[in-house]
């Protein structure tokens, strides 16, 4: 990941901290300071394990309880990680870090490449009374607390997992065709327009039954579901498209249409809207969540003004 996507994906992470929202990605940390060596290795290597090939976020200088981005102190990085290392046994994730700014306050943005897990690390506490003989761990992030690994999640280890593709907005619009040969009735739909570039060679299908979305026009207290999802390749030569799925076998550009019901289309139509889509994978439970916000083009067309993209699950 290069600088500036990693930047993005830290400056979308503080401004949930600072608005209260949650965080979804199961693949980010937060730390309100840099904790200690022996501790971050155990809970770095957890959280690498469970990760199963997915990079890691640490952001050092947030505090997700106190809705506060008040800055990292002052540490020499490559020392600390230094030190990290050294309560690892053999290999550990390579490290990529990142100083930058936001609303006045220095964070420093720590991205851990999982590859090569699993990850051991040394018992800090062999040889204290009580302790026992057990020299090494296999830490295994659960939720956001760290214990051994149990024979389940070695298993899981073995198995390899689908790397979710980067997905990228190029554009998108809300459509209300007034005429149509539907009838008198209004055709009203979304559309969105998506490149998708894999991160390794493996096939990644998109089944149809696993895109949800939701639709909320300015000033109305309901939500507008899809009756229908479907997906379009276009003239992509690495994606192909059934009623049932997306087929993706290398980058390539496709588009997400929703249909709603003819009765749900808002005449005239607001100047605002907002959208949840949700785009998930065969083979595994992370989704990739896609936020926008729409701002009225002309009579009869929204376009998105700006949207969000997270990995969730």
């Amino acid at each position: 990941m290069d600088d500036a996507r990693l930047e993005y994906w830290v400056i979308q992470v503080l401004d949930q901290v600072v608005s209260g929202e949650p965080n979804e990605d199961s693949r980010v940390e937060l730390k309100s300071d840099w904790p200690s060596p022996e501790v971050a290795a155990r809970r770095i290597a957890g959280h690498a394990n469970a990760s199963r090939g997915e990079s890691v976020l640490w952001i050092i200088g947030a505090d997700e309880k106190g809705r506060a981005v008040e800055g990292a102190s002052a540490v020499e990085r490559s020392a600390w990680f230094s030190q990290v290392q050294s309560h690892f046994e053999g290999i550990s994730p390579s490290l990529h870090d990142l100083v930058l700014h936001y609303s006045g306050a220095t964070v420093v943005a720590l991205l851990f490449d999982t590859g090569r897990a699993p990850f051991v690390t040394k018992n800090p506490s062999r040889g204290k009374p009580g302790c026992g003989p057990v020299s090494l761990e296999v830490p295994w992030r659960e939720a956001t607390a760290v214990r051994s690994a149990r024979r389940e999640d070695l298993i899981r280890l073995f198995v390899p997992l689908l790397r979710t593709p980067e997905l990228e907005l190029l554009g998108g619009e809300i459509r209300v065709f007034q005429d149509s040969s539907y009838g008198d009735s209004p055709i009203f739909e979304s559309m969105l327009d998506l490149y998708v570039a894999p991160r390794d060679d493996q096939r990644v299908v998109v089944p149809t039954h696993k895109a949800v979305a939701s639709l909320g026009f300015q000033g109305a207290d309901s939500l507008h579901i899809p009756k229908l999802i479907r997906f379009e390749s276009g003239a992509s030569a690495t994606l192909s498209t059934t009623p049932a799925e997306l087929v993706i076998d290398g980058p390539g550009r496709f588009t997400l249409m929703c249909y709603f019901e003819a009765s749900q289309a808002p005449w005239p139509l607001p100047q605002h809207a907002a959208a949840t889509y949700s785009i998930g994978f065969a083979s595994t439970k992370r989704r990739i969540v896609v936020r926008c916000n729409y701002e009225k083009a002309d009579e009869n067309r929204l376009e998105v003004l700006d949207s969000d993209i997270q990995l969730a699950g």
